[in-house]
Order: C-alpha cells, then sequence, then structure tokens
C-alpha cells in the first residue's frame, strides 16, 4: 500500500545541504541568468542609441514700432505657456505626421540587425504603433518652469540620422511657434480690410451727397454767396448810416420839405428796402443780379453737415489705411521664435544602451524579488510547523 508523503515531513527530512543547494539554484534561475542574458544582449546584440537635443526658451519680440499700439503682439519677455505646446507637440501625433513627410521614420528606426528590444520592428506600422515607440523610446520634452528653459532630445540608431531628425524637430517647432500667432494676424488683416472697404462706402456716399446737393442748388460753392451777401448788407449798412448823418445834420438848417431832405430821406428808405430784400427776400442768386438769402442759411447748415460728414469719412479711412498697412505688415513679421540655447550636435558616443548601468540595476532588482519570495517562503515553512 502506498502512503502519502507530507511535503513538509519531506522538507524537514532533506538535509541542510540540500536545502542550500535548492536555494542557490532558485538564485542563480531567478537571478544569475537572467542578468548574465540581459548584459550579453545589451553588450552584442542591442543596436547603439545616439541621442541629440538642444535647450530653448520661447520669446516673443516687441512689436512698438507699428504705428498702431493695438497690433502690439509681445514686450520682449519669455511666453511660458508656449512652452508646454511644445513639450504636448512632441507628445503628439501631429509630430509623427509632419515628420513623416520629410523621413521615413519606420526605416529610420528599423536598421539591420537581431535587436528585437529596441528597434521598430513592425516595419510599416500603424501610426499608433509608431507614435507608442516615438513616446517610449525616441522623443523625450522637458520645461522647467523655475528656469523657464525646455529641453527636447532625440534618438536614432545612426549618429547622422539623430542629428537630422534632432535639426528636423527644431523647424517643426519654431513652425509651431510662428504660426500660432498667424491666426490671430489673419483676422487682424480681415477685420482692417473690411474697416478700409466700409470706410471706402461711407466717403464714396458723402461725395455722392455733396456732388447731388451741387446740382440741385446750382453753385460749387455754397458759402461764397453768403459771404458776398454778408458784405453786401455791411455795405449797405454803412450808407444808410453814413445818409442818416447827413439827414441830421441838414435837419438843423433846411425845412423837412427841402428838396435836399427829402431826396436823401428817399434814398435812406430805398436802401432799407435793399437791405431788407438781401437779407429776407428770394431764395436764388440769378446772374447779374444782387445775391439774396431765402433758403441760404439752411443751404449752408445741410452743405456744412454734410462737409463735416466727407471730412469724418476722409480721416476714417485714412486710420483704415493705416490699420491694414500695420496688420499686413505684422503678418510678415515673425512674432514669436525659439531662442536656443544649446543647439543640436553631431554625437560621437552613443547614449545608450547603458549596459553597465541597466545591467547591475537588472541585478538588484532581482534580488529584491528573490529575497521577497525566499521570505515568504520561510514564512510559510514556519506557519506550517
Amino acid at each position: 500500500m502506498t502512503v502519502a508523503l507530507d511535503p513538509v515531513s519531506v522538507r524537514r527530512a532533506l538535509p541542510g545541504r540540500q536545502r542550500g543547494g535548492l536555494r542557490l539554484i532558485s538564485w542563480l534561475v531567478i537571478v544569475a541568468v537572467p542578468t548574465v542574458l540581459l548584459g550579453l544582449y545589451l553588450q552584442f546584440i542591442a543596436l547603439p542609441q545616439y541621442s541629440v537635443q538642444f535647450h530653448y526658451s520661447v520669446f516673443t519680440e516687441d512689436s512698438s514700432f507699428s504705428s498702431s499700439p493695438t497690433l502690439t503682439l509681445g514686450t520682449g519677455t519669455p511666453t511660458r505657456h508656449y512652452d508646454f505646446v511644445i513639450t504636448d507637440y512632441m507628445q503628439s501625433e501631429q509630430v509623427i505626421a509632419d515628420l513623416s513627410q520629410r523621413f521615413r521614420l519606420p526605416q529610420m528606426f528599423n536598421p539591420p540587425g537581431w535587436d528585437f528590444i529596441f528597434r521598430f520592428w513592425w516595419g510599416d506600422g500603424s501610426p499608433q504603433r509608431l507614435l507608442r515607440y516615438w513616446r517610449n523610446w525616441i522623443a523625450e520634452a522637458h520645461f522647467d518652469t523655475y528656469s523657464g528653459l525646455g529641453a527636447v532630445s532625440v534618438r536614432a540608431f545612426n549618429p547622422q540620422e539623430a542629428l537630422q531628425l534632432a535639426l528636423g524637430v527644431q523647424e517643426l517647432c519654431e513652425k509651431l511657434i510662428n504660426e500660432l500667432g498667424k491666426p490671430a494676424r489673419e483676422a487682424h488683416v480681415e477685420a482692417a480690410r473690411e474697416q478700409l472697404r466700409r470706410s471706402d462706402t461711407r466717403l464714396h456716399e458723402a461725395q455722392r451727397q455733396i456732388s447731388e446737393f451741387r446740382k440741385a442748388q446750382r453753385t460749387l460753392a455754397p458759402l461764397r454767396p453768403a459771404e458776398a451777401i454778408e458784405s453786401l448788407a455791411s455795405n449797405l449798412r454803412r450808407d444808410i448810416s453814413a445818409m442818416r448823418t447827413q439827414l441830421a445834420a441838414l435837419g438843423r438848417n433846411l425845412s423837412p420839405t427841402a428838396p435836399a431832405i427829402v431826396n436823401l430821406k428817399s434814398q435812406i428808405e430805398s436802401s432799407e428796402r435793399e437791405l431788407a430784400r438781401v437779407l429776407g427776400g428770394f431764395a436764388g442768386v440769378a446772374e447779374g443780379e444782387a445775391p439774396s438769402v431765402g433758403l441760404l442759411p439752411d443751404q449752408i447748415g445741410v452743405f456744412e453737415s454734410l462737409q463735416s460728414e466727407l471730412t469724418y469719412a476722409a480721416s476714417a479711412r485714412e486710420t483704415s489705411m493705416r490699420l491694414l498697412d500695420d496688420a499686413l505688415f505684422n503678418t510678415r513679421v515673425q512674432h514669436l521664435y525659439l531662442r536656443l540655447h544649446a543647439r543640436p550636435q553631431l554625437q560621437r558616443e552613443p547614449a545608450g544602451p547603458r549596459t553597465i548601468t541597466w545591467t547591475f540595476m537588472t541585478f538588484i532588482g532581482l534580488n529584491l524579488a528573490w529575497l521577497s519570495s525566499m521570505l515568504m517562503v520561510f514564512a510559510m515553512r514556519d506557519h506550517t510547523r
């Protein structure tokens, strides 16, 4: 008859040297063999990786030279919110799409060799896989809020390709920063053009109304008849005053029925009737006739209103043209730009893989895992006694 053996009893029955051999075998399987395999892989199979980076800060130029203060876009100070735009752009699908127009990324990240860990071994994989590979192995973007400096680094398996890739990323970041304010500048241009069109319409309407007024009133300058009437009225008042003075002088020596006094009174009455006719008579001024007012004050009021509208419309059009010129100028000027503090440089030494560092870290980690498993085994053994 076969008797079932208790595992605890069997383990207790084993000699101490044999139990130590089992612990050694477990350490070799869990720690030593994986560490040695990883070290060999990193040393002889893994492809060298070259890292190129550049440090930057985003600045905006002062546009105070523009004649329009409303179009000033900066003060020459760092704009840190744009730095976060770059870090987000470096982790987005857009950077993959933009770089794919310049480089064959799947072929660049899949060089010949047996390295299946670090290279992009999917060939012409999907953009999503390429983006995950880009985020995990290729690109890094950081921004220090304290210093206001940003850093971007990219990796490749060839130093020349790494440099070209970094230069391409730098150019794309500069283009991105410069195009951030482009919609606003184009909106300024469109608004300025619309304002200029409205100013042109208003100016043409004011000119048309003045032209129709002159045709209707048959005069080119309504103010000139008024000046002539004022001059004639002033002369008539002066003549009437002089004749009355002469009449008073003659009245002290002659009788009221004297021919000279009667004639002088007749002249005074005639001049007063003429003055009244000039000041409150007819509407028009015919050729060869004395000018008169009639409706002339109303004509002058209408003309002055039209002239004021014409002056304002011309001034508004001049302002609109200046605003349009400023807006067009601002579209041609780069206001935001990357100030590079460390430019991309060709790397002669690979930045990875870090064989010694990664092997040592793997050894430490596996040892901790093995020790943890041993402690669990010892705890379970003590519990089952």
